[in-house]
């Protein structure tokens, strides 16, 4: 199973993603080959979606910064 046959399989089946739907995914900078498989199966889906980058967190588990 490829990144993308993975990431379609997130997207449809595990996660029921439809278009009318808004999707945030959050990349601390790690694992950008599994980010770029995910934003191109929603890029696919039509489903609304959004970006969001920030640094990686000094402790695991830590929440993302606030916008």
């Amino acid at each position: 199973m490829t990144l993308r046959d993975g990431a379609e399989t997130v997207i449809t089946q595990c996660l029921d993603v439809t278009e009318d739907e808004k999707v945030l995914v959050l990349n601390d900078g790690n694992d950008q080959e599994l980010i770029d498989a995910l934003l191109e199966v929603l890029d696919e889906s039509g489903a609304n979606h959004e970006l969001l980058e920030y640094g990686e967190p000094e402790n695991h588990g830590e929440e993302p910064p606030e916008r």
